[in-house]
């Protein structure tokens, strides 16, 4: 399922993110992958995440880059997965966000993308295309751990490292 939250020139609420969550939740996705920073995380959004994590289901944020202030969110929000882009040698990208806070580092330069009209996109980077791997890899290894009839074991490994 792909939600957008940003409007066509790219700005984001924190309202449009709760909409887009409530449509993750009764759509029952599993995997929520999050390619922007909010600078505050209201109770309501820190609720929905708690909501999302009760009913298994995982919430991947992107770290945001150096320039960007501290955020609530992915920064402040217990159980999202921050992410942080690193380069071909595993070294933080030039002007990547990080801190204790960083749950996950993964590739985050010259990554390839498909577009909607079918067309092969390479360029795609830093902590938001590091967010969508990520994401992307959580959702195999969800799928996988169903067919082995092993998600709880899955999935308590991954929470409690977010929780963490």
């Amino acid at each position: 399922v792909s939600i957008r939250a940003a409007t066509s020139r790219g700005e984001l609420s924190e309202r449009a993110v709760l909409r887009a969550f409530d449509v993750a939740e009764r759509e029952a996705c599993d995997v929520v992958s999050c390619s922007f920073v909010l600078r505050r995380a209201s109770r309501s959004l820190l609720d929905a995440v708690e909501r999302m994590r009760g009913a298994g289901r995982f919430i991947v944020g992107a770290a945001g880059r150096r320039t960007d202030p501290p955020s609530g969110f992915p920064e402040r929000t217990p159980y999202c997965l921050a992410v942080a882009a690193v380069d071909r040698l595993g070294r933080p990208l030039a002007g990547a966000r990080s801190g204790p806070w960083i749950d996950i580092a993964a590739p985050g330069e010259g990554l390839f993308v498909v577009t909607n009209s079918g067309r092969i996109y390479r360029g795609f980077g830093e902590s938001s295309a590091a967010c969508a791997l990520v994401s992307g890899i959580v959702a195999l290894m969800i799928a996988a751990a169903r067919r082995k009839d092993a998600y709880s074991a899955v999935a308590s490994v991954l929470l409690a490292e977010i929780a963490n």
